[in-house]
């Protein structure tokens, strides 16, 4: 079913990886009105591998929403393959994006 919700606030409220994944494919995939994503501060998110698995599952989400315009996943725990995989996704899919927040994400800047 279309999902009516223009915001989605989850920030620091624990979300594991698997969460995310299940949120990506059972809600973001299915809410194209969705305008924000705030899931900041939850800093085990996407650590590890499993972590990008959640960020890929959030990825292929993304198609779907192309009314979004801030995406928020500052202290997640991101690492460069989240990003590379999210930003590809994000930049070719999402046009109205402008404002993508990935502050305090320290692994993302190794590798």
């Amino acid at each position: 079913p279309a999902c009516s919700s223009l915001q989605l606030c989850l920030a620091g409220c624990g979300m594991s990886a698997e969460g995310l994944a299940v949120l990506a494919a059972q809600g973001v995939a299915h809410c194209p009105s969705l305008s924000e994503l705030h899931l900041d501060d939850n800093p085990d998110m996407l650590k590890g591998a499993e972590g990008n698995k959640a960020c890929s599952a959030l990825a292929k989400a993304l198609p779907a929403c192309s009314s979004l315009q801030n995406l928020r996943l500052g202290e997640c725990g991101m690492s460069a393959e989240g990003l590379a995989v999210l930003a590809a996704q994000a930049v070719a899919h999402c046009p109205s994006l402008s404002e993508l927040h990935l502050d305090d994400n320290p692994d993302m800047l190794k590798g």
